[in-house]
């Protein structure tokens, strides 16, 4: 991660919008959910990850 966000904060919607961008498999992102109601303050981050296969018969 980058340090230039070291000392943001949950509410800082641009740095957690480029921290959530810099994560491995950022693609994967499902949903984020902020939680700001009571300390400790907090993301919770949900991955999608299913892989698709594609299967073929041999003939």
């Amino acid at each position: 991660m980058n340090i230039i966000y070291e000392d943001s904060y949950v509410g800082d919607n641009n740095a957690v919008s480029h921290i959530l961008s810099s994560l491995p498999s950022n693609e994967h992102l499902e949903w984020v959910e902020l939680k700001t109601k009571e300390e400790p303050y907090g993301i919770n981050i949900n991955y999608n990850l299913e892989v698709e296969q594609k299967i073929t018969k041999k003939q």
